[in-house]
């Protein structure tokens, strides 16, 4: 993987040194559904069970990112750290594989290369993602990367090239299906291109077989309440189209959680404006070279085709959550790098992308964190309070909730939401049985996020209540 020049060894380790300002600030914490993924690992480091997907779900294949999380856990603890090295380290394996793509494709342009490398290690939509564990993201990240180096560079045969790419896809669908918006037209083009329709077959019956392994470990016994569609709406609203330019816009300045958006900096709000224009000049030449100059310009037609795919998923939301946007960061810099090789205008090219480069690096000089619901120092009070009150059993009215008290406490404390199944159903029977044989449990959630509860006493409320 890594070049006898040690360029990608260096794009590994400037990866992983781009992370340290979001490592080492003294708020660092996991939010509710990384306390999921955390506590998972944590099962699999005490080889209680070896969790396959992300809990309560059938998609979000999780084993990748447990596997990278547990050397953590072996050297320095169980703690949020390891859980972010972790994610730091897969995703950083990702820009490798990113950069071994670009240079598979033109092996004398490793200039280009590496500054559009760069640029992808610095967008401020990966700053919190990077090293967030929440199930599948960093998995659908790397490897779709790992994908398109198999597919330009790699010196593999073709008789195991095509079999492990239909694995490699099944992996992704099942991680985070969006990474195939830019994935599956590449690999068709190839299989096009060759005109050996055998290899099409062998990754079909590669995805399909992929499919059923994958499928086989559905029965974990979990109540899955969130499926591929939750959060969808199949009703067509013509106003979400028309919203993308400012869905991409806010999701590539990356201060969000979920559907909720902050103010960031300059310097985040004018990569994103840059970012959003080149999206649309590359969406804008791929039209007129399919309608007017389609001839050598194939493969950059076909690199394009993931921005109106990403635009009809972009509808199904019905609140803008920038995770959802996050495939297109590396796809339209591929794409991008895939022009500049055909229309052989590499100086301008070199000389626009390091200005950008320069203004990414703006956005890790100067961060911007969402300040979100998860406060740190709070939580750890509201659970000290509660063990010295002796209540190990807690009802939350908010469904992350429950997972910070989980993992925080070192899992002394169970929780569970009120009103729809929790992630693990053996922690609801725990809640449920306490409260039944009348142990002493308690209502937690976030300030005067009472959720139509009628709560006429409060022991404590600071950031949380209880």
């Amino acid at each position: 993987m890594f070049d006898k020049k040690p360029v990608s060894l260096i794009i590994f380790l400037l990866s992983l040194a781009s992370r340290i300002p979001a490592l080492i600030r003294p708020e660092l914490v996991l939010d509710g559904d990384e306390c999921v993924l955390a506590t998972m690992a944590k099962h699999a480091y005490q080889a209680k069970e070896l969790p396959i997907y992300f809990w309560g779900q059938n998609y979000g294949f999780s084993l990748i990112e447990i596997l990278f999380v547990l050397p953590f856990y072996a050297v320095i603890g169980i703690n949020t750290l390891s859980v972010k090295l972790g994610m730091a380290v897969l995703w950083s394996l990702g820009n490798v594989f990113f950069y071994k793509t670009l240079t598979g494709i033109n092996k004398e342009n490793k200039a280009l290369a590496i500054i559009l490398t760069l640029i992808l290690i610095t967008t401020p939509a990966w700053a919190e993602w990077s090293i967030k564990a929440r199930g599948g993201y960093i998995t659908a990240f790397t490897l779709s990367n790992l994908s398109t180096y198999i597919l330009f560079q790699l010196n593999i045969r073709r008789y195991f090239k095509y079999p492990i790419l239909g694995i490699l896809i099944a992996t992704i669908y099942k991680s985070q299906a969006f990474w195939l918006c830019g994935l599956i037209p590449l690999v068709a083009y190839h299989i096009i291109q060759e005109k050996k329709y055998l290899h099409l077959a062998t990754v079909i019956v590669s995805v399909l077989l992929m499919s059923l392994i994958l499928a086989s470990f559905h029965y974990q016994g979990y109540i899955v309440f969130a499926t591929n569609n939750n959060g969808f709406s199949s009703d067509f609203h013509l106003e979400r189209l028309f919203r993308f330019p400012e869905y991409l816009y806010k999701s590539v300045q990356g201060n969000y959680f979920l559907a909720w958006y902050q103010d960031t900096r300059f310097f985040h709000k004018l990569f994103s404006k840059v970012f959003v224009l080149m999206v649309g000049i590359l969406s804008l030449s791929g039209i007129l070279h399919l309608l007017f100059n389609r001839k050598g310009f194939g493969l950059f037609i076909v690199s394009t085709l993931f921005i109106p795919l990403t635009i009809c998923y972009s509808i199904l939301p019905e609140d803008m959550q920038g995770r959802y946007m996050l495939p297109v960061t590396g796809y339209a810099l591929l794409s991008l790098f895939i022009y500049t090789q055909r229309l052989r205008i590499e100086t301008f090219v070199k000389v626009a992308t390091a200005a950008t480069l320069a203004l990414s690096m703006g956005t890790v000089i100067f961060p911007v964190y969402f300040n979100g619901q998860t406060n740190k120092k709070e939580l750890l009070e509201s659970i000290a309070h509660l063990k010295k009150n002796g209540v190990k059993y807690v009802y939350a009215t908010n469904c992350m909730l429950p997972w910070e008290y989980v993992f925080y406490s070192n899992e002394e404390i169970k929780g569970r939401m009120f009103y729809f199944p929790g992630r693990y159903p053996q922690y609801d029977t725990l809640v449920d049985k306490a409260l039944y044989s009348r142990e002493r449990t308690a209502v937690v959630g976030y300030w005067r996020d009472y959720a139509g509860l009628d709560i006429d006493s409060i022991a404590i409320e600071t950031h949380y209540f209880i």
